[in-house]
């Protein structure tokens, strides 16, 4: 089968010590500490035999997520940039959907022609974090396309579990087509649904949200916010197309912090405006800069308001601590999206035509063209998909 595999040199810099279990795996919880020359390229690979409980996928769709793109991207050593835990060689691509092509006998739920998307992180099941409900703190997990085979290919083995059936969203739109597109927006809509409902305790019926970054998961945010009957929805974006993305998602305001910079305005000043004094329920920091960001978000929230921290980045964020003493404010750290009902609570907010993450979509590219599609991910307005069979 056709895949885009990606291969590395591991060689950690002198100042990083690397753990016994990062030598033993060759997973690298500091990737742009240890992989080098990273390099990716479309070849063949053998398509993958089942194992007991797996299901084979004839992938639909499979989204390009910033781990993507920053996996690829070397630094001046010739060192990944990206901060968290990769391993190579392995196929890239955590953001997917498939048609069911084969089971194993092992198999209860599913059954071939299912249409389905599919959980980025293994998690064990077995671990404590995982037994005391925090599936996305497993201490085994395993990231599809991360630190495993993932989606940027024609096939994939996925164990069952792992797999939720959209067969009700491809009755919604009557297209399978576009139900597999939808399916591969599920993870990076249940990384917001993670931060905003389950981290941050979600949002009460009118209360304003504010969200820093509208790239995917920026306006997947925005789109889960109004479907919680957010009251306003205030975004600080510069890109021009993805300022108009937020206002399809159901963005009241959008700002370019840019411009506010120079007309010497600042984000917090526009929100106490905005909301009269009051600030803001819930802030969601999407686009990576905290160092930025924080700052501001300091002097907008209301009082018991939440920041959920979502947007990555590399060193440490300076914050006003007695802001939030005074607001009583929390700050809510997320990451994944397993467990707590994500994956079944989008596909019925998707089934039931409350949110659409199909209007995110910017670009669709065939899996010929996987790097490419890649290397443009970052200057489209939305979410990039490849595909073997769509496009």
């Amino acid at each position: 089968m056709r895949a885009f595999f990606v291969s590395a040199e591991w060689k950690p810099k002198k100042e990083y010590q690397t753990t016994q279990k990062e030598i033993e795996t060759r997973i690298a919880y500091r990737a742009n500490m240890v992989y080098k020359n990273v390099k990716g390229a479309l070849t063949d690979r053998p398509v993958p035999e089942l194992k007991s409980g797996e299901v084979l996928l004839k992938i639909g769709a499979c989204g390009v997520c910033g781990t993507d793109v920053h996996a690829l991207e070397l630094d001046e050593e010739g060192y990944t940039i990206y901060p968290e835990w990769l391993k190579f060689p392995l196929i890239m691509g955590h953001e997917m959907s498939g048609i069911v092509e084969e089971v194993s006998p092992a198999v209860k739920e599913l059954n071939k022609g299912d249409i389905v998307t599919v959980e980025e992180i293994n998690w064990c099941g077995l671990c404590e974090p995982c037994r005391s409900g925090r599936p996305n703190q497993c201490a085994n997990m395993n990231h599809r396309g991360i630190t495993m085979d993932g989606g940027f290919a024609e096939y994939i083995a996925v164990h069952e579990r792992y797999c939720w059936k959209i067969n009700n969203i491809a009755e919604k739109f009557g297209d399978e087509k576009k139900a597999l597109e939808a399916g591969a927006m599920v993870e990076p809509c249940g990384v917001a649904y993670n931060g905003i409902i389950v981290q941050s305790g979600g949002i009460q019926p009118g209360g304003h949200v504010a969200i820093f970054g509208s790239g995917p998961i920026g306006q997947s945010a925005i789109a889960l916010a109004r479907t919680s009957g957010a009251a306003l929805i205030i975004v600080f974006e510069p890109n021009k197309e993805r300022q108009e993305n937020a206002k399809l998602l159901g963005a009241d305001y959008v700002f370019d912090p840019h411009q506010l910079k120079n007309e010497g305005i600042s984000p917090h000043e526009v929100i106490m405006d905005l909301t009269e004094g009051v600030g803001v329920a819930l802030c969601i920091e999407a686009a990576g800069v905290p160092q930025v960001n924080m700052p501001e978000i300091a002097q907008s929230l209301a009082v018991n308001g939440n920041v959920n921290i979502i947007g990555l980045a590399k060193g440490l964020t300076p914050t006003d601590l007695v802001a939030f003493q005074t607001r009583g404010g929390h700050i809510h750290g997320s990451s994944g999206q397993a467990g707590h009902g994500i994956y079944p609570s989008i596909i019925r907010l998707i089934a039931a035509g409350r949110i659409d993450p199909t209007r995110a979509i910017a670009g669709r590219y065939p899996l010929d063209q996987a790097q490419q599609a890649i290397k443009k991910a970052p200057k489209q307005a939305g979410k990039v998909l490849i595909s073997a069979v769509l496009y």
